[in-house]
C-alpha cells in the first residue's frame, strides 16, 4: 500500500496551494480522500487532548484555591499562637527576672591536656514536676559528676547542651505521669529555669562553658485546647528558658535553636530533642536532615528516648583524609521516676548524662549515671 505523507499535504494547503497544484506534486484524488479522513480523525483527537488539558487546568486551579484557603487558615492560627506564646513568655520572663540578678561566670584554672579534643556534655529529659528537693539533688549530682570528669581528663572547656523536656508539663500525659505532677506548667518552668541557672553558674566555676539549648521538645510545648502533640513545635517553653539564661548570664555564649547545628572539631553536629524523629529509622532521618540543610551531618544527638545508645550509620573520610564513622547518639535522661508504661515495657534505662569526645578521628561517647536515693528506692526489686 502506498505511504501517503499527510503532513506534506497539510503544509501545502496551509501555504495556500490548490488541489490542482498539489496533484502536480505527485498526489492523486485517492490521496485527497485519504487525507480528509486522516484530518477528521486528527481534529477529533486534538479536541479530546484540548478538552483533557482544560479539565486538568480547572482541577489544578481548584486545588490551588483550596491550598490557598488552607494556607490562609494556617497563617491566621500561627499569628494567634505566636501572640499567645509571646504574651506568656513575656509574663514568665518578667516573673523570672523580678530579682534583677545576673550571674558572673567563673574563672576556671587552666589544665594541661595531653590530647587535642573537643568535649560535649548533654543534659536531657529532667521532667521536673515541681519536686524541688529531688531536682536540687539531681542538679547537684550532675554538677559533681561533670566536675569529677573534667578534672580527671584535664578538660578546659565543654559544650553543655540542654536537650529539652526540662519539665514534665501538663498536657497529654499518661495517668501515672499526671499523678506525679506537683505543680502547673508555668510554675514548673519558672522554678526549673531558676534552679538550672544556679547549676550553670556552679559548673562555670570549674570549666569554661559554651551553652547550647534545643528549644523544641514535646513536654514543654504550649498547646492550645484541642491541638495535638507536635502541632505547634515552634511554641515552646524552652524558648523562655533560653531567654532567661541569656539575660542572667550576659557573658555566657548561648546558642538556642530548635535544632542547633554546630561545627565541632571540624565535624557537623546536629542536636534535636527527638520527638519528631521516627524511631528505628535514624539512618534515613540523618540523610533527610543532611539533604534538607544541603550539607552533611556527621553526628546527630537525640534526647527523648531516655536511653544511651551509639549507632554507627556509615563510614566516611574527613577533609584531612582520616576515616571515621557517621553516628547517631541517643542521650540518657535525668528523670528519676518511671511511669508504669516505661516499667512494664522496660523502655527506660538508668538516669544520667552523656559525655562525648570529638577528635579528628570522629566521636565517641559514654554515659555517666546520675542516681538519687528516690530512684534506687523505686527500682529496688
Amino acid at each position: 500500500m502506498k505511504k501517503i505523507n499527510y503532513f506534506k499535504i497539510q503544509e501545502m494547503l496551509d501555504a495556500g496551494y490548490s488541489w490542482e497544484e498539489i496533484r502536480s506534486k505527485g498526489f492523486t484524488d485517492s490521496d485527497r480522500k485519504y487525507y480528509y479522513g486522516w484530518r477528521a480523525a486528527w481534529d477529533m483527537f486534538d479536541k479530546k487532548l484540548s478538552d483533557d488539558h482544560v479539565a486538568e487546568r480547572e482541577q489544578n486551579l481548584r486545588l490551588q484555591r483550596k491550598l490557598l484557603s488552607y494556607e490562609r487558615s494556617i497563617n491566621n492560627e500561627q499569628i494567634r499562637d505566636i501572640a499567645l506564646n509571646q504574651s506568656l513568655s513575656a509574663q514568665m520572663l518578667e516573673e523570672l527576672r523580678k530579682g534583677g540578678k545576673t550571674y558572673k561566670l567563673g574563672k576556671p584554672k587552666k589544665r594541661t591536656s595531653k590530647e587535642n579534643a573537643s568535649w560535649v556534655v548533654t543534659t536531657s529529659d529532667a521532667h521536673f514536676n515541681g519536686d524541688e528537693k529531688l531536682f536540687k539533688e539531681v542538679l547537684e549530682k550532675t554538677r559533681d559528676r561533670i566536675k569529677e570528669f573534667v578534672e580527671k581528663n584535664a578538660i578546659n572547656s565543654i559544650y553543655l547542651v540542654e536537650m529539652g523536656d526540662l519539665i514534665e508539663g501538663a498536657g497529654n500525659l499518661r495517668p501515672s505521669q499526671a499523678q506525679a505532677v506537683r505543680s502547673g506548667m508555668i510554675p514548673q518552668i519558672i522554678k526549673a529555669t531558676q534552679m538550672y541557672g544556679e547549676f550553670l553558674k556552679e559548673v562555670s566555676q570549674f570549666v569554661n562553658v559554651k551553652f547550647v539549648v534545643v528549644t523544641s521538645s514535646n513536654h514543654t510545648q504550649l498547646r492550645l485546647m484541642g491541638s495535638k502533640q507536635n502541632e505547634l513545635v515552634e511554641e515552646d517553653l524552652m524558648l523562655t528558658f533560653a531567654s532567661y539564661i541569656k539575660g542572667v548570664f550576659p557573658d555566657l555564649e548561648v546558642i538556642a535553636k530548635k535544632e542547633p547545628e554546630l561545627n565541632i572539631h571540624g565535624f557537623n553536629c546536629k542536636f534535636v530533642h527527638g520527638h519528631t524523629i521516627k524511631k528505628n529509622n535514624f539512618e534515613n532521618e540523618l540523610a533527610k536532615l543532611s539533604n534538607f540543610n544541603n550539607r552533611l551531618i556527621d553526628f546527630m544527638f537525640l534526647g527523648h528516648y531516655h536511653h544511651y545508645r551509639e549507632i554507627d550509620i556509615s563510614g566516611s573520610v574527613s577533609q584531612n583524609g582520616v576515616p571515621y564513622d557517621k553516628k547517631v547518639f541517643l542521650v540518657p535522661s535525668l528523670d528519676q521516676g518511671q511511669s508504669t508504661f516505661e516499667k512494664d515495657l522496660r523502655v527506660s534505662s538508668v538516669p544520667g548524662i552523656a559525655v562525648f569526645k570529638i577528635t579528628n578521628k570522629g566521636a565517641t561517647g559514654q554515659k555517666l549515671h546520675i542516681v538519687t536515693e528516690e530512684y534506687c528506692n523505686e527500682n529496688d526489686e
